[in-house]
């Protein structure tokens, strides 16, 4: 498929999806174009909210997304060329993904993948060995006695 093409069936579908009230727009920051706040493009992938209804505005133009969001410092003037768009959610939780994009989704989820197990290895490493062992309870544990919340009646 040309990236004409791509591009226009990604301006068709967004323009649809946006005729209801909002829809999420995956985007790779880094790509050549993207015009977001520096503090977005630190990270891989970033989701930004865009609908027909917000104040700042959006215009659908033949090769990028142009619209003023707000951040916490106000509003910012963001160009999204559809290159950098790699997915989109509409409100209705249908997710569009496009093929011209997907070995850097591949990427991009096994970077995540990885983190998530870094994550995990420093948090185990973190826990006290009696939380690692159950074996390994200390008096106070084991002393500890398990009453019903129901009375006894004889």
């Amino acid at each position: 498929m040309s990236d004409q093409f791509t591009e226009k069936r990604k301006r068709q579908f967004l323009d649809k999806a946006l005729e209801g009230d909002h829809v999420h727009v995956h985007v790779f920051p880094s790509e050549k174009g993207v015009v977001l706040p520096e503090q977005l493009k630190v990270d891989p992938t970033v989701t930004l909210k865009l609908s027909r209804r917000f104040q700042g505005g959006l215009a659908l133009k033949e090769l990028e997304i142009v619209t003023a969001l707000r951040f916490h410092d106000g509003y910012f003037n963001c160009h999204i060329p559809y290159a950098a768009i790699w997915g989109c959610t509409t409100e209705s939780g249908e997710m569009q993904l496009w093929a011209d994009n997907q070995e850097k989704i591949k990427s991009l989820m096994n970077q995540m993948v990885g983190q998530a197990a870094k994550e995990k290895d420093i948090k185990t490493e973190e826990e006290s060995p009696s939380e690692k062992d159950p074996k390994k309870k200390t008096q106070k544990q084991k002393s500890k006695r398990t009453a019903s919340h129901l009375k006894r009646i004889k």
